[in-house]
């Protein structure tokens, strides 16, 4: 709910008047949110993530509720991009956003950085 809720805040600003300056209705600016994709890309993470934490300790990997887990997240996963190729310029993720090439700096920065604090968290003694 906290990212619903920041996530209509960050995108307020359009919702008084759209390029042409004309207003837009309540209706008008709550699709523009994109709830497609942000059904989408819940429904992805918590199949993943549901499907990881339970294999191989309750469940086994080669298990049918498993299986089934990780389709859906697939399913979903390029359900998301199909939304995203269709949406354009509403997409969760614009594509002007991910061609630049600050924000795949960044993104590179995150991940990495990421990754070397795992690192270090799991080698460390407590």
């Amino acid at each position: 709910m906290a990212f619903v809720a920041f996530w209509a805040l960050v995108r307020l600003p359009n919702w008084e008047r759209n390029d042409t300056g004309k207003n837009i209705s309540l209706a008008g600016w709550l699709k523009s949110l994109n709830p497609a994709g942000l059904v989408l890309l819940t429904a992805c993470v918590i199949c993943l993530l549901v499907a990881l934490q339970n294999a191989g300790m309750a469940y086994q990997w080669n298990d049918v509720l498993i299986i089934t887990l990780l389709t859906m997240s697939g399913l979903c996963g390029v359900g998301l991009v199909a939304n995203e190729v269709w949406q354009r310029d509403n997409a969760l993720f614009p594509a002007y956003m991910v061609s630049s090439r600050c924000i795949l700096g960044i993104m590179c920065i995150c991940f990495s950085s990421n990754g070397a604090t795992a690192v270090i968290n799991y080698y460390l003694p407590m």
